[in-house]
């Protein structure tokens, strides 16, 4: 297999951030993240232009691809205008009708929990959802029976030490409050080791998996909280009544104790580097059941 830890230094907007539309499932204190289908694709313009790595692994069409995480449908549109006969999946019920309202097969659904027939697809891609989806066993389960054998699973997510500093930072917010920041948490981000096995697990082959540093220049880190940090917010609204706005603030007051400040594209103006990091992976199914 092949793994590595690339430094890229490269400056990406906002709009590469984060891409998740699985709804956490409610364990402990977790709050659901809510989306809004317009405010992501306005703010979220370069997702398909991500994916392109991803879409360029795939085997030429035509073929059946399942997309794991399809929120409003951009990656998915893509796919079907190279020839592909796509079907996108989301848990999230607004995202959802937007992709349909843009004539794609979007269904409603937790990836946690697929269904699909034995071997409907020739290949599986997520972008940036997988995060989102604290059981990874249970979704590589779903992806490995809904694939057939030979078939292709190629995608990218958060990886381990994602957004460190972010998390660092709410901690500090969540300690004050007597929460466990590690408690209130939405996301799993694998090491390349742990998924690289529980892919093998699963029946995957030809397994490579690579985890690397993305580092990310932002004029207002609020912004990021703003868009993916529901269940802190939740937590402590529900803690000590804060508001949003104010969590955000105290959010911005702390960041330089977590973060690197970096002078920005957007006017020169002085933000923070966030230290996205990412694990890419392909695999192939070998056969038809678990560990043949």
């Amino acid at each position: 297999s092949q793994r590595m830890r690339n430094h890229c230094r490269g400056a990406f907007v906002l709009s590469q951030m984060l891409r998740g539309s699985f709804l956490v499932t409610r364990t402990s204190r977790r709050c659901a993240q809510q989306w809004d289908p317009d405010r992501y694709r306005d703010e979220t313009g370069f997702v398909a232009t991500l994916g392109q790595p991803l879409l360029e692994a795939l085997p030429s069409p035509p073929l059946r691809v399942l997309d794991l995480g399809c929120g409003e449908g951009a990656l998915t549109a893509e796919l079907v205008k190279g020839g592909y006969k796509v079907v996108g999946v989301d848990a999230d019920r607004r995202m959802v009708d937007a992709a349909v309202g843009r004539g794609l097969d979007a269904r409603l659904g937790d990836g946690q929990r697929l269904n699909f027939q034995d071997g409907e697809f020739d290949a599986c891609l997520s972008n940036a959802a997988l995060h989102w989806m604290r059981d990874h066993d249970a979704v590589l389960g779903g992806v490995s029976k809904a694939l057939k054998p030979g078939g292709l699973f190629v995608g990218e997510c958060g990886g381990q030490g994602n957004v460190q500093g972010v998390r660092n930072a709410l901690a500090t917010i969540a300690e004050k409050r007597g929460l466990d920041e590690a408690d209130l948490c939405p996301w799993n981000f694998p090491s390349p080791d742990a998924f690289e096995a529980l892919l093998r697990a699963h029946g995957f082959v030809d397994v490579a998996v690579s985890h690397f540093d993305r580092p990310v220049p932002m004029n207002d880190p609020r912004q990021f909280l703003r868009i993916f940090g529901d269940a802190y917010f939740d937590a402590v609204r529900r803690k000590d009544g804060t508001s949003v706005d104010a969590v955000c603030d105290e959010f911005q007051a702390i960041l330089q104790d977590h973060l690197l400040p970096v002078e920005t594209v957007e006017g020169g103006e002085t933000g923070y580097l966030i230290d996205y990091v990412r694990l890419r992976w392909s695999a192939v199914k070998k056969g038809t059941k678990r560990n043949e």
